[in-house]
């Protein structure tokens, strides 16, 4: 990586020599630079956050450590073998597998094919793991897991066994944010539960004989004497590991909430609606993780009657006493209808990742205050050489999509550009990539408060926003989305997202309405329904744009301009104007400042994204400004003279 770091001393030498020939005109900004109101999406806090449940270790819980034991240190290890032992006791207790129908495998295979009898069999494998495992040995805990290896499943005939209809339909995260909301109004609350091991609840097909062979270690000691061979026993549920496990824990699911009279909420699948004593409920399902959200005294209710139906853990009431972990965010009810969410223990371990990967130390990661490098400043022979991160680049960028995609709308363009270099990764990638991982690094504390409204008065507000040519590679322009959830000075976000354009766009116009059409249709009218059907009112769409030239197009219906674009590109024109005239959305102006998806289209270039308290006035520190005192600190701002009093607190703050 060293050629990594001399590429960054580089680019560093080179935005210095530019700043000097503009030192004049930086110390004599124009005031309405930083003067600019905090982006509604996106309220953070820089502080390090405090939560209310168990200081340490509870709260830290997500970002720990499992490390997994090959198999000859689990057989050698009395603690693993007990710990396996206590699983194949619980999936015998669970009736997994049937132990009377065992039977030698071979025998068993030979007499299927006789009979022409279609069974399936596959072996079950032992896995064992350390949790907690960087922590001390009082504190770890070992885990065994016994799975079906559907990797290899044979028919009689020795053929292997091709499953066709393995797919599910989980929530999305968009749903899990509104029913969060919905949770945080007046006299609602929110409580989540596990189902307790969700897919040996559900029951495999009973014209589809299925059977699998035990490893040694979890034969019965009447076996040991009567079998010399491999033993097989039917399995009847559906192990973890079977291919069609997660189709069959969903139809389970679903069969038993049907029970509770929920009615599936339209464009969303695993979220349900019940109608309770007059009040609506909403259930949120992610394979085993349940959220409900609804009138708060309701809940035990509600849980006391799916838990006959399915087994669950105990509830978890989110409070200002307890926090509940989602998902791998961390939620916080911070005061009534808000709530803190933030992922600190899983931005670290995206640091770490990458730092382990690059054999970096950690004090490489310089402070820096956007997530983003401009490819303007980089030389084109970067573009050129084949990056060292190449190889490894998916792996971080994983997590990095997660947390953007969870906690983070300020990384999405920086986390969506690199991802779409994956197959053609350089050096240029190499140094956006270890910019990426700076920011994360000295801005991890950062969380995302939502607040809610009155419900009466809430409105869905579309921001959309475009960048036009961004791509310096394909010179597409770059479609940024955030959709909020408004009641007066409340905001909750929705939605957003960061997403290059499938076609070149000959002007801002185009851009921004290839951007509108797709958050518009793409996200806020499934949203619409389903905050309609919700609420059991008519919810008021507005289309936020800070483009005039664009507004005025979508309001006749067509401009001469576009008739070079597309067909696509046209109904898009076409499809906003029929949406605005038949009033089921209006199109409003908002002022650049005020453009919340530039968060996630723009790299927060010009976006403020903390707040300081200087002599008891709350400052809003634009970036952009904090980048150039950064640049500047090589040489010796404390010499300089900045103008006015903002500059002055700014560069206090920066210093503090």
């Amino acid at each position: 990586m060293n050629h990594v770091k001399a590429e960054m001393l580089q680019e560093q030498r080179i935005t210095l020599f530019r700043l000097l020939h503009s030192l004049p005109k930086r110390f004599t900004p124009d005031p309405r630079q930083f003067y600019i109101q905090r982006v509604p999406a996106l309220p953070v806090k820089t502080t390090p956050t405090q939560h209310n449940a168990v200081d340490s270790e509870d709260v830290l819980a997500f970002g720990l450590v499992t490390k997994a034991l090959s198999r000859n240190e689990w057989v050698s290890n009395p603690k693993a073998l007990e710990a396996i032992q206590k699983e194949s006791e619980g999936l015998r207790a669970n009736q997994t597998w049937d132990d009377e129908t065992a039977c030698d495998a071979d025998e068993l295979m030979r007499q299927s094919k006789v009979l022409s009898k279609e069974i399936k069999v596959a072996e079950l494998l032992i896995l064992c793991g350390i949790k907690h495992a960087e922590l001390d040995a009082s504190k770890q805990k070992y885990k065994g897991r016994i799975v079906y290896r559907g990797d290899k499943v044979m028919t009689q005939n020795g053929d292997i066994v091709l499953f066709t209809e393995v797919s599910t339909s989980p929530t999305t995260i968009i749903a899990l944010n509104m029913c969060l909301w919905w949770g945080a109004l007046d006299g609602h609350a929110t409580s989540t539960a596990d189902a307790v091991q969700a897919f040996l609840q559900s029951y495999l097909p009973e014209d589809e004989p299925t059977f699998v062979i035990l490893p040694r270690q979890l034969w019965l000691n009447s076996w040991k004497s009567r079998f010399r061979g491999k033993v097989a026993v039917k399995l009847r549920k559906s192990l973890y590991g079977h291919p069609c496990a997660g189709r069959l824990w969903q139809e389970y699911l679903e069969t038993r909430i049907a029970k509770l009279g929920a009615t599936p909420v339209r464009g969303f699948p695993s979220n349900f609606i019940f109608n309770m004593d007059g009040h609506r409920m909403i259930l949120n399902v992610y394979v085993d993780d349940l959220t409900l959200s609804g009138a708060s005294h309701l809940h035990r209710k509600f849980w006391d009657q799916f838990s006959n139906l399915i087994k669950i853990e105990d509830p978890q009431v989110l409070s200002h006493e307890n926090t509940v972990l989602i998902l791998g965010r961390l939620h916080e009810l911070e005061a009534p209808r808000t709530v803190k969410m933030s992922m600190v223990g899983y931005a670290e371990q995206f640091v770490d990742l990458y730092l382990d990967i690059a054999g970096l130390d950690i004090k490489s990661l310089r402070r820096v205050a956007t997530p983003h490098v401009s490819d303007n400043g980089l030389a084109d022979e970067l573009y050129e050489a084949a990056g060292s991160m190449k190889a490894h680049a998916a792996k971080v960028l994983m997590k990095g999509l997660w947390l953007a995609r969870l906690a983070r709308p300020d990384i999405s363009y920086s986390v969506g550009r690199l991802a779409s270099r994956i197959t053609v990764w350089t050096r240029a990638e190499d140094i956006h990539l270890h910019r990426l991982v700076s920011y994360v690094h000295w801005t991890k504390e950062y969380s995302m408060v939502c607040q809610a409204g009155g419900l009466e008065t809430t409105e869905l507000h579309v921001y959309a926003d475009a960048d036009l040519a961004s791509c310096v590679h394909s010179a597409r322009s770059t479609s940024g989305m955030m959709i909020i959830l408004e009641s007066g000075a409340s905001r909750w976000p929705i939605a957003w997202n960061s997403r290059r354009q499938s076609s070149v766009a000959r002007s801002t116009t185009e851009a921004e309405i290839i951007s509108m059409a797709s958050a518009v249709y793409s996200e806020g009218q499934p949203l619409l329904d389903f905050l309609e059907q919700l609420t059991g009112r008519k919810v008021m769409m507005k289309l936020k744009e800070d483009n005039a030239a664009t507004l005025t197009i979508l309001k006749n219906g067509f401009s001469v301009k576009l008739r070079h674009a597309s067909r696509t590109h046209r109904i898009d024109v076409a499809s906003l104007a029929e949406t605005i005239k038949e009033q089921d959305m209006i199109a409003e102006y908002c002022s650049t400042d005020r453009q919340a998806a530039d968060v996630s289209s723009l790299s927060c270039l010009f976006r403020p994204l903390a707040t300081r308290n200087e002599g008891g006035v709350e400052l809003d520190v634009n970036i952009q400004y904090m980048t150039f005192l950064r640049r500047y600190r090589t040489l010796h701002l404390a010499q300089a003279k900045p103008r006015g009093a903002f500059a002055v607190a700014a560069a206090k703050w920066f210093y503090h």
